[in-house]
């Protein structure tokens, strides 16, 4: 029977509750005893919806502002195990200003496209320009409109859009449909993945069980 399991992919039943013990050990005791898997340091978490403010958890995100000074489309990408991503600042059509960021090669593509908008929302707020920035991941919307979120990674982009005020708009836009700003922000963020600047995201628990896992078959 567990040869059966081995050729079809699944672990044994011992090595599936090792896997678990150790997920939760992780994830809610942070444990540190695991750091050949993964440094818990880098590692998102759950926060608490009690301690986080109401005007935090419900944000109002405006497609388009008007008298914006710029337009900035924002993209993720991934390739092989290098992860990156890219912003696109354009004052009338034509590129302002490109910054492009390398990821560990444990975050997920969400996650460059998150922390692209992230970034931009903080780019327009420190500088203080109005801006409408232009993502083609929808999931990223969702995860700042959504009231149910529990990760502290998504929960400080909501935080930090809220506290941009009325000075950004967020629209999405389909991908690979010829829009220049959005094939310019793609074609940077390939180049992010090798030639990035480095920045430090923390780590998805999603990564967590895979690593764990992978980690516990090799012995």
């Amino acid at each position: 029977m567990q040869v059966l399991g081995v050729l079809a992919g699944i672990p044994p039943l011992y090595l599936s509750a090792r896997a678990e013990f150790q997920k939760f050990q992780v994830c809610v005791c942070r444990s540190s005893e695991l750091g050949r898997v993964l440094d818990v340091g880098e590692l998102d978490h759950f926060v608490q919806m009690s301690s986080v403010s109401i005007e935090f958890r419900i944000i109002d995100i405006k497609p388009q502002i008007e008298n914006s000074q710029f337009e900035v489309y924002t993209d993720g990408s991934r390739i092989g195990d290098d992860c990156g991503f890219s912003v696109c600042i354009l004052k009338n059509e034509h590129p302002f200003k490109i910054f492009k960021f390398k990821l560990s090669k444990n975050n997920t593509v969400f996650q460059a496209e998150l922390a692209a908008i992230n970034f931009a929302v903080r780019w327009a707020q420190e500088n203080g320009f109005k801006i409408n920035i232009y993502t083609n991941s929808q999931s990223s919307i969702e995860a700042l409109r959504s009231t149910r979120t529990r990760s502290a990674f998504v929960t400080e982009a909501k935080k930090d859009f809220y506290l941009a005020g009325n000075s950004v708009g967020l629209t999405w836009v389909k991908a690979h449909v010829g829009d220049p700003g959005n094939e310019l922000a793609d074609h940077h963020a390939k180049l992010a993945t090798t030639d990035g600047e480095n920045m430090n995201v923390q780590i998805p628990l999603s990564c967590v069980k895979f690593k764990i896992t992978n980690n516990l078959m090799k012995d």
